[in-house]
């Protein structure tokens, strides 16, 4: 009798001593487009990060995080695999035209999630800044601005900073779709008097 306890005290004592199956991972798959022509964007690189967790725009790695990466192929298609369950900041990015997007998603425990992501290229902001007689102004700095809540206050970032050339003009680029900007000009005469 004495032998059967012992027996079974050792049976239960290694059954909790074994370490728990992970749950079954998961994956996220779609088609990669552009936002306006509506057409597959082949070469694009498709990522995420797993074992972090995304709160705000921010990222928080755990010690084990790593990031999955996809690259499309002639028809947009892209595959993350081997995901465990959470939520996902999944990004597509253009490397040549600088198109960019990012979708939340959740993954749960052994799912294929399908993920459809449409990319618009960034833009450029072109201008010309001429004095109180309309004469170009050459040599002018012009900033791209925008005007955003951060740790609870609104702030101002400069996005973009170009100069005119000698008929005033100038461009900024990478601006992207659908943010407000404000574009600032500013002359400064930076010249030293002479001793």
């Amino acid at each position: 009798m004495r032998f059967a306890i012992l027996v079974l005290a050792a049976v239960a004592a290694f059954a909790q001593t074994q370490p728990a199956t992970p749950p079954p991972t998961g994956s996220i798959s779609g088609v990669v487009r552009d936002a306006v022509s509506k057409e597959p964007a082949g070469n694009v690189t498709v990522s995420t990060t797993i074992h972090a967790t995304w709160s705000n725009g921010a990222i928080f790695m755990g010690k084990d995080a790593r990031n999955v990466t996809s690259t499309t192929d002639a028809h947009g298609g892209y595959s993350l695999k081997d995901l465990p369950p959470s939520t996902y900041s999944v990004t597509a990015r253009d490397g040549i035209t600088g198109a960019s997007v990012s979708r939340m998603a959740t993954v749960v425990s052994g799912q294929d999630l399908t993920l459809d992501l449409a990319m618009q290229a960034p833009g450029t902001v072109t201008g010309v800044v001429v004095d109180d007689n309309k004469e170009p102004m050459p040599k002018v700095s012009v900033f791209l601005v925008t005007k955003e809540y951060y740790l609870g206050a609104v702030k101002y970032f400069l996005k973009g900073m170009a100069q005119t050339d000698d008929r005033g003009q100038y461009a900024l680029d990478g601006v992207r779709p659908g943010v407000p900007y404000m574009v600032m000009a500013q002359k400064r005469d930076l010249q030293l008097p002479a001793i």
